[in-house]
């Protein structure tokens, strides 16, 4: 399960595709970052996450739970 970041982004808050993918207490990763942030809390109309500690995203970056190799496994 991911979303796609709309923008650069760096800080607290991250506006993404679709927030339903996520629930406040998850902890989250941007593809091209391992470092991990857990949200606080969302705002569904915006899609926008509310993060613990600030997160650096580039535009276009997928963002999902934590995991670990080059991309987040499906489970398939």
């Amino acid at each position: 399960m991911h979303a796609y970041s709309w923008f650069l982004y760096i800080g607290n808050t991250l506006k993404v595709v679709d927030s339903l993918y996520f629930t406040t207490g998850d902890y989250v990763q941007c593809h091209s970052k391992t470092t991990t942030a857990r949200i606080v809390s969302i705002q569904r109309s915006t899609h926008t996450l509310t993060l613990d500690v600030p997160l650096a995203c580039v535009a276009g970056d997928g963002v999902s739970l934590p995991f670990t190799g080059t991309l987040p496994d499906i489970g398939m």
